[in-house]
């Protein structure tokens, strides 16, 4: 900035948020009408002008697990992860897809890191109950347990 002038690359920063939204916006009333294919197109469109917006990629991981897609899932959450190593939930999303492709070790681990964060209750209940799956899933029926009681309790 030079003399109070504009910053450009703020400004540009401003104007590519902008535009995201305005696709993110797009892709909502996409969904909102049952149309997932477009939908799709413009959650793609926002994360090629902007990689780093990480709701796009969470709507987006979040259409393709609704219809199955887990590879698909998969390869969004990844990048998200990628991006945002410290996000939960794109850490949480890619577990719960590793436990829907039968891969309970490459969940509990995931599960396991962001159980050694502080998180609010209704979080905590959900890791402990995915993690109960991911043990059910191992046949380590008592760990599964404990993690069943620790989800109820809160």
């Amino acid at each position: 900035m030079f003399f109070g002038g504009p910053d450009k690359r703020r400004l540009r920063e401003f104007e590519m948020q902008r535009e995201s939204e305005r696709f993110i916006n797009k892709a909502a009333l996409a969904l909102d009408r049952g149309n997932w294919l477009l939908a799709v197109q413009f959650l793609r469109k926002v994360l090629a002008e902007d990689p780093r917006h990480l709701p796009a990629y969470h709507e987006l991981a979040d259409i393709y697990l609704h219809l199955g897609h887990f590879e698909a899932a998969f390869d969004v959450v990844h990048q998200a992860v990628e991006h945002y190593p410290a996000d939960y939930q794109s850490s949480f999303i890619l577990a719960n897809i590793f436990l829907v492709q039968n891969k309970p070790d490459e969940a509990l681990c995931i599960y396991r890191r962001l159980g050694k964060e502080r998180l609010p209750d209704q979080e905590s209940a959900d890791l402990f109950f995915n993690m109960a799956l991911a043990y059910h899933a191992k046949n380590q029926m008592a760990r599964a347990l404990r993690c069943l009681r620790q989800a109820l309790d809160g």
